[in-house]
Parts: C-alpha cells; structure tokens; sequence
C-alpha cells in the first residue's frame, strides 16, 4: 500500500516536530527546576528523528544499521530498568516497559525494510531489478505477521492511552501557605507526542504489509 507523498512528508514534519518538543524539555528542565524522566524524554526524541527517516528520504540521518544498534541497546537498558526498579511507582515502570517494547519494534521495523520507497510512490532505494530488462521488484517486509501483531498492539495502547489521558483527573488545590510543588513540562502534550509517535510506527508497518 503506498500513501500520498504530502502524507509521509506531513507525518515526517511531525515526527521532527515531536523530536523537537522532546530536546526542549530536555533542555529547560534543569534549568527550570522541573520534574522529567530524562532517559524516557531522550530516547523519544530519537525515535521520532528515525521514524522520521524511516517515512522520507530528506529526514534520513544514522545508516539503518546503525539506528537498529541504538534502539536494541534501548530495550535492553529499559527492559533491564523495568526488571530492576521495583520500588519505583506504577507508573514509571510502565513507562519503562512501553519504551523497551517501542525500542524492540523500532529495531525490527528497521531490520525489516520499512522505508520511504515503500511508504510513497517512489521507487527509489529499495527496489531491485527482476529477471527481465524494465521490470522492478519490491523488496518484501520480513516476518509481516510479526509487524501486524507489533502495529495492532501499538493502535490499542494508543486507545487506551488516549481514554486514560482524557479522563485524567486534575491536581488538586494546595492548602493556603502551602509551597507550589513543581510540574513536570507540558505533561499531557508529551503524553499526546508519544501517543501519536506509536500511531505512526503502526501506520508505517500497515503501510508496509497491507
């Protein structure tokens, strides 16, 4: 299935967009003395830039070899965090888990061949010439069965993030005299970048297998 090219370049804007969002926290909070899971914010930052890659050409950064090393140390560290942080709350071991399971699709999403000339009409990159003289051959995804599981599996956390976020309930008042405890940095519009960051790692396996 191959989208509009307006449509990968939309969704490739986004993810630098996303990526960007991500440094910026990284960058003011410290020095604005706000809460932020640094290491989760990191690894964000350089998922969007290689889902960037992985939709068009232009985003391209790190040899695909290279991001596959990246993101398979990711879900080690985060698997190995998960399993050793069992005083931490629910919540940041959650978190770990989703980063160390995003980290594993990225690593086969990138090992599989999911690239710009199958995500639009180009036919540049990933096509080979067949047997006979003006005939081209699509390289095929690997393990497409796995993808399908990978991208069903994203599009429902999505859906139950998206539920929870949405009915999340707001702080409650301090007393009078109370001191302000910091927030972290735009909570809900981080949540929301990682959300639509999943959804598209499910549009790309979709777009690739379909």
């Amino acid at each position: 299935m191959s989208a509009p090219d307006w449509l990968v370049n939309l969704l490739a804007t986004a993810m630098l967009a996303i990526m960007a969002l991500f440094v910026w926290r990284l960058a003011v909070s410290r020095a604005w003395q706000r809460p932020a899971d640094h290491t989760s914010d990191a690894f964000h930052a350089l998922a969007a830039l290689a889902l960037a890659g992985m939709l068009v050409g232009w985003t391209a950064t790190l040899p695909r070899a290279a991001w596959a090393a990246v993101f398979a140390a990711g879900a080690v560290y985060f698997a190995l965090h998960w399993a050793h942080a069992r005083t931490t709350g629910r919540a940041a071991r959650s978190r770990d888990l989703v980063d160390a399971a995003t980290s594993a699709v990225l690593v086969y999403m990138l090992l599989a061949g999911v690239a710009p000339s199958v995500l639009s009409r180009s036919t540049a990159g990933l096509y080979v010439m067949a047997g006979m003289p003006g005939m081209i051959k699509d390289n095929m995804i690997h393990y497409p069965a796995l993808g399908m599981v990978f991208a069903v599996a994203a599009i429902g956390y999505v859906v139950v993030l998206l539920d929870r976020v949405s009915q999340s309930p707001r702080p409650a008042p301090l007393p009078d005299g109370a001191p302000a405890r910091p927030t972290p940095l735009t909570p809900r519009l981080a949540e929301c970048c990682r959300l639509f960051l999943l959804a598209t790692i499910a549009y790309a396996i979709f777009a690739k297998v379909v």
